[in-house]
């Protein structure tokens, strides 16, 4: 568990971080929030849903980022899972825009690491930093970021990493650089 000054030092930080970029002019503000492409196809996405639609997801209600100090809270089991970040602006119509900017795991590389584990490092300054892109999604959108999950029970983590991979190009999440296809991340080079 993250104990209260810890959590008051890493909401400070992100926090200075967010306010800096909310307070940016609208021109300044584009150059942070328009360097990431995002790919709508659906026919892609199609394909990926496809390849998705016989797991059994069981997906946790959206757990904001900035509320929260420690996942146990939420995960009792040391289960192995796929999270989403996900950013929600506080006014929506038809329920948009919401868009997954990320997607990861624990679990990899045949590690029984648990889910509760992997995402309480997010909560951590020393680990955040050391992942920049996350560090910055999380700067970036910090009141308006949302965490969900989902618990994986099968026993092969190439499964896991080949779900991993599905979602990421499903929903084409900007901030998931490594997990895309060898093709997309060809295709993607190109757009920068």
């Amino acid at each position: 568990m993250i104990k209260q000054k810890t959590f008051d030092l890493l909401d400070a930080h992100l926090r200075r971080e967010n306010d800096f970029y909310n307070n940016l002019d609208y021109d300044k503000r584009q150059v942070f929030y328009t360097h990431k492409t995002y790919r709508v196809d659906p026919w892609w996405a199609n394909k990926k849903y496809e390849e998705l639609k016989e797991e059994a997801f069981n997906w946790s209600a959206p757990i904001k980022y900035a509320d929260l100090k420690d996942f146990n809270e939420h995960i009792s089991t040391d289960d192995i899972g796929i999270y989403l970040f996900v950013v929600s602006p506080k006014n929506l119509i038809f329920n948009l825009p919401q868009t997954v900017l990320y997607v990861g795991i624990s679990g990899d590389k045949g590690k029984e690491r648990p889910l509760k584990d992997r995402l309480n490092d997010y909560y951590q300054i020393s680990k955040l930093e050391k992942r920049e892109n996350i560090h910055k999604l999380i700067q970036l959108y910090y009141d308006d970021l949302y965490v969900v999950y989902t618990f994986y029970k099968g026993d092969d983590y190439k499964d896991l990493l080949k779900i991993e991979t599905a979602l990421t190009e499903f929903f084409s999440a900007p901030y998931s650089d490594a997990a895309y296809e060898p093709l997309t991340k060809k295709s993607r080079s190109l757009w920068k």
